[in-house]
């Protein structure tokens, strides 16, 4: 049971731009655990920055166990002078996976995409060999579950609490889904930049929202928003329904 004076701000960041996002022609590129861009790295300085700038502490940080997030996350406690910080990799809040698609240009799997439109496929297709977007949404929502929402050390705190999780575009997205309920068709619209900070509060209520994408601490160091590939195909499927 929540401590009536529970109180959990949670900073969802997204990582600094990779390899892998400025190389747009394929699918899912073979290096799917690459490392930052010079681009990214400056944007996690940044990030890092601003969050000591607002003196911004956290209780727990928790990083996917990617390459990009946790080079994200060394480089903006880095800069917050907290370098020896530490925090927790978890595996369970990687991005959604396709392998399937790996090494395979867009253009070729989106001419197929009007044969997996006629099965009605939406947020519950599967890509080759990986996981729907429902999937990655359960995968997600049980990891925050177990590990803070129900988590004995961080329910019984009387004090308010900060929280850092540094994930990925499209498994934050079906995080946030999860959290919000709202109507599928508008997180095909979402679009998380790099290093953007997403700020929710968790307490006797429920859920409240301060701020989705927050990214002014990058600005000028970040490129014009693009949709993943899955996004787009379900963003076509709803249009089409």
């Amino acid at each position: 049971m929540l401590h009536e004076n529970f109180h959990c701000e949670l900073y969802f960041i997204r990582h600094g731009e990779s390899k892998t996002n400025v190389q747009s022609k394929y699918a899912a590129h073979m290096d799917f655990n690459s490392a930052l861009t010079q681009t990214g790295q400056t944007q996690a300085k940044l990030l890092g920055k601003r969050l000591k700038k607002e003196k911004i502490h956290f209780d727990a940080i928790y990083s996917s166990s990617f390459i990009r997030t946790l080079e994200t996350t060394e480089i903006m406690l880095e800069n917050m002078d907290i370098p020896n910080q530490n925090f927790h990799v978890v595996h369970d809040i990687i991005e959604q996976q396709h392998p399937g698609w790996r090494g395979k240009l867009k253009k070729d799997i989106n001419s197929s995409w009007d044969a997996l439109d006629d099965k009605g496929m939406g947020m519950d297709y599967i890509p080759p060999g990986g996981e729907s977007f429902k999937q990655v949404e359960r995968r997600m929502a049980t990891w925050i579950e177990n590990e803070i929402l129900t988590n004995s050390k961080y329910l019984n705190k009387n004090h308010p609490m900060k929280i850092a999780v540094i994930g990925h575009g499209q498994s934050l997205q079906a995080l946030f889904h999860y959290i919000m309920g709202f109507d599928e068709k508008l997180i095909a619209r979402f679009c998380l930049y790099n290093c953007s900070i997403s700020r929710f509060i968790f307490n006797q209520r429920g859920w409240t929202i301060i701020s989705i994408n927050d990214s002014t601490h990058t600005k000028g160091h970040r490129p014009n928003p693009s949709i993943n590939l899955l996004g787009f195909l379900m963003l076509y499927w709803f249009q089409k329904h």
